[in-house]
């Protein structure tokens, strides 16, 4: 009896815990950006606009998002000419609309990288399978930006980006699970970490 609890607790002692167990990628959207070159003529050009990224959800972990534009390496290994970081944050994180510009040549190539950590541990998003991936050399995502002179699409950027953030992340949210008191995904796309607000999808309930 005493040889059988003894190998009972050795292989109780094998086998993690669920607290340490690997919980593996985030879920949810990868970092997006809008930018315009304004008035500027000729080479090189100044693009400004907003970067964003997210809401990513990893329910009983520390999660960030790192969103960054590269020139010319879709493999990411080459200075970020743009990085915006939110988090790390308990279970859910977004990085909202953050202003950015960049000076670039007519022929330099944008990237738009996405990267993650789950705590601690690093992903990357994998623009050719659209999943996140443990490889740092998983490829950028093809940065496109408007013609030179082009307008914004109206007056306050942010404001105009809603409709088609929404229309891009309320579909991707409303397929999460929800984890009860730790993050509550609505039936309309809206999330809740701890209680707390974290985006709010049409109708427009959770903000005024």
């Amino acid at each position: 009896m005493r040889l059988l609890a003894c190998l009972c607790l050795a292989a109780a002692a094998s086998v993690p815990s669920a607290a340490a167990a690997d919980p593996g990628p985030p879920r949810g959207e990868p970092c997006g950006f809008v930018s315009t070159n304004g008035t500027d003529s000729g080479s090189p050009r100044t693009f400004a606009g907003v970067i964003y990224g997210g809401p990513l959800v990893a329910p009983g972990a520390e999660v960030s998002i790192t969103c960054s534009i590269v020139l010319n390496d879709v493999r990411r290994t080459a200075p970020a000419v743009v990085s915006e970081t939110a988090g790390p944050a308990a279970h859910a994180v977004v990085l909202p609309p953050t202003p950015m510009s960049y000076v670039a040549e007519d022929w330099d190539l944008p990237y738009l990288c996405s990267a993650a950590t789950v705590d601690g541990a690093a992903w990357y998003w994998d623009a050719a399978t659209g999943t996140w991936s443990a490889d740092p050399a998983a490829p950028c995502d093809p940065a496109v930006t408007p013609n030179a002179g082009d307008p914004w699409p109206c007056h306050e950027l942010v404001a105009c980006l809603v409709p088609v953030l929404d229309a891009a992340v309320c579909p991707v949210l409303v397929a999460l699970p929800s984890v009860p008191g730790v993050v509550d995904v609505e039936e309309d796309g809206d999330v809740h970490v701890a209680g707390e607000p974290l985006w709010d999808c049409p109708p427009y309930d959770e903000w005024t």
